[in-house]
């Protein structure tokens, strides 16, 4: 009888312990749900395109990649009514010298090169027509993605050239 006993003792122990276990962990996971949510925001601000964006906001994704710590220069940029971007590159901080270009967006062509002698990307644009045209400088001396982001941004505007302003 007694090995009975033990047996009943045994069964009934380890039936507990999974109870107790879960109880712990559900308190465990409710504990560690709480604390992870901890200071994030409840939303994911969504992700804009460049082809779901204006050409304002083109603009203003543009000067912000201009504006990249690293960056041997500051890049503005300006867009008039007749599709004339105007590149402005500032030297050496606030009090740096500036120099503006020109170049006309539609139907120019958007390059993207790796440039060796510095291994950063150079963005340029070559307006049409490529044979007597200069390429104008857009972006120097950025890394692969800010580059990528740039050249995107700048073929969506050339893309807006000839829409209504928005």
């Amino acid at each position: 009888m007694s090995a009975t006993r033990v047996t009943c003792a045994r069964e009934t122990g380890t039936g507990k312990a999974p109870v107790r276990r879960s109880a712990v962990l559900l308190c465990l996971l409710a504990f560690l749900g709480a604390a992870c949510s901890d200071g994030y925001p409840t939303e994911d601000v969504p992700a804009t395109s460049p082809s779901e964006m204006t050409r304002s906001e083109l603009l203003e994704k543009m000067n912000s990649l201009g504006d990249q710590p690293g960056l041997d220069r500051r890049w503005r940029y300006e867009l008039s009514p007749s599709c004339q971007l105007t590149v402005t590159a500032t030297a050496g901080g606030i009090f740096g010298s500036s120099q503006s270009v020109v170049a006309p967006l539609e139907n120019a062509d958007i390059t993207m090169r790796f440039d060796d002698t510095d291994e950063k990307f150079d963005v340029r644009v070559v307006p049409a027509p490529a044979p007597s045209a200069l390429e104008v400088s857009v972006l120097e001396g950025g890394g692969w993605p800010v580059a990528l982001q740039m050249k995107a941004s700048l073929e969506h505007l050339r893309m807006h050239c000839g829409r209504k302003a928005g």
